[in-house]
């Protein structure tokens, strides 16, 4: 065991005990992530929110789905103008990284209300067209379900 490994099991007693209790048994289930994401719940609220309305806007703008690299964008630039009106709170992450983004669009497309905190009567605000790429969800919207049913052949 090198010194840098010692020191963390010293400085982190419950780690200490998941590695004893992991030897013991084989394995661990891994801790859920949810109480330290709630943590965060208004940030990442608005956070999908804004990805939400990035993801409709680049539906009605170009008839297709939003890629991940456009609603990064999307987002970006509504937080920009967020903060030169000052309406984006100063204690919130002024620049997320694209990463964070595209978790948040994960997040308001999945059926998981732990996670997704945009849903609206159980459903997701969006959907996943393919990986990386999202349109608002058709039972959500009837403009979207005309626009889908007519490019279906």
């Amino acid at each position: 065991m090198t010194v840098q490994q010692k020191t963390l099991l010293e400085s982190n007693p419950e780690l200490k005990e998941r590695i004893r209790e992991a030897l013991r048994l084989g394995g661990l289930k891994t801790p859920s992530y949810y109480p330290n994401f709630l943590k965060n719940g208004e940030e990442i609220r608005g956070l999908q929110r804004l990805v939400a309305e990035s993801i409709r806007g680049y539906f009605s703008e170009h008839r297709r789905p939003a890629p991940l690299d456009a609603i990064y964008s999307r987002v970006m630039e509504k937080i920009w103008i967020l903060r030169q009106d000052g309406h984006w709170p100063s204690a919130w992450n002024p620049r997320p990284t694209k990463r964070t983004i595209d978790r948040r669009a994960n997040e308001v497309a999945s059926r998981n209300p732990l996670e997704n905190l945009t849903m609206t009567d159980g459903k997701a605000f969006a959907i996943a067209a393919k990986a990386g790429s999202y349109l608002p969800n058709p039972a959500l919207f009837e403009d979207v379900a005309r626009i889908v049913k007519g490019a279906q052949p």
